[in-house]
């Protein structure tokens, strides 16, 4: 692929060919699980069409484009998932590649050899208070797993960088290569200090003193990820976040960010957003179930791409509209810049 890059496919009709759960940042592995999973062959899940799917989809001509969407996504992630763990995964010595229908054939025979990689989509859907709710958000992960464990409770799972949230729901290779590096190296520090954090928690964790840092690199950041006029909050320009930032920041395109992390660009640095729960601003009332509005819940990343040492991160505290939404404001630019 010329760009290494593929388009996300969020449909219902496709309800039956990814692995689903609920969104949970728990994580069911502990530390002696993780150091099993590095002694597996590893399975890597590739995608294939879903005979139902292609079957509904060309039953009308309007869902053609679908159709070739659905088609597509499978061929593109495909390729792009093999490029990406051949190149950055090294937690496993043996690696392989079969796809869904073959691991689940594994599975059903009870095999307890293997480490599972699969593509995984995480629901919006829970009771809070009594009340069941849920939306149409989902958020897309990578899980890392013994097989014989259940597919509702991985041993281990990273939110997918970009999801949903970049123009054109596009993947590239750079959101893979932070998964999947940033994974290992989460995996490695939860068995070296004997603790088990979700991902955020852990990046908030070991970016303490490398902020400095930031200030003598270029920061990279997607343009198209710049706050947008929602929520009685104003939109957010170039100049402004320059200003705010108050060093060398560049606004570029997805794929010069891709080729600038990819390719371990020296003196420069990238900013990610990585959508892992959603928020629900209305309130429940007495209902009993109630299908709402929900906001995607976000943090941000900036990663050395040289060193691929993480630099700064933004995870919000309290969830409010202005703290989780898939966009870069101002006050971040300012604290980036004048953090220490």
């Amino acid at each position: 692929m010329k760009n290494k890059s593929i388009t996300l496919i969020i449909l219902v009709l496709f309800a039956n060919s990814f692995i689903h759960a609920q969104i949970n940042g728990r994580l069911y592995g502990e530390k002696g699980d993780f150091i099993a999973l590095a002694k597996r062959p590893l399975l890597v899940e590739l995608q294939e069409e879903d005979p139902d799917v292609i079957k509904s989809l060309s039953k009308k001509e309007k869902t053609a484009d679908k159709l070739k969407e659905y088609k597509t996504f499978i061929a593109d992630y495909n390729k792009l998932i093999k490029l990406a763990v051949l190149k950055y995964w090294k937690y496993n010595d043996k690696i392989e590649f079969k796809t869904v229908t073959e691991v689940k054939k594994l599975k059903d025979s009870n095999n307890d050899k293997y480490a599972v990689l699969s593509y995984i989509q995480l629901h919006d859907h829970a009771k809070y208070g009594g009340a069941l709710i849920s939306s149409n958000k989902t958020i897309y992960a990578l899980s890392y797993s013994r097989i014989e464990s259940k597919e509702s409770k991985p041993d281990y799972k990273i939110c997918m960088p970009s999801s949903g949230i970049r123009e054109g729901d596009k993947y590239y290779e750079s959101d893979f290569k932070l998964a999947l590096t940033g994974a290992q190296a989460h995996l490695k520090w939860m068995i070296q200090n004997d603790k088990t954090n979700q991902f955020q928690e852990y990046l908030e964790i070991v970016v303490n003193g490398n902020c400095p840092k930031l200030k003598s690199l270029v920061l990279q950041a997607e343009q198209g990820f710049l706050q947008q006029k929602v929520f009685m909050q104003k939109e957010l320009t170039e100049a402004e976040a320059k200003q705010a930032y108050g060093h060398n920041l560049n606004f570029v395109t997805a794929d010069e960010l891709n080729t600038s992390y990819t390719g371990n660009k020296k003196g420069t640095a990238v900013l990610f957003i990585i959508p892992y729960g959603t928020t629900h601003p209305t309130s429940l009332g007495p209902m009993t179930s109630v299908q709402q509005v929900a906001l995607l819940a976000c943090y941000k990343v900036v990663v050395n791409c040289e060193t691929n040492e993480i630099l700064w991160v933004e995870v919000p505290g309290k969830i409010s509209h202005g703290s989780t939404q898939p966009y870069l404001k101002e006050s971040e630019f300012k604290n980036m810049g004048e953090c220490k």
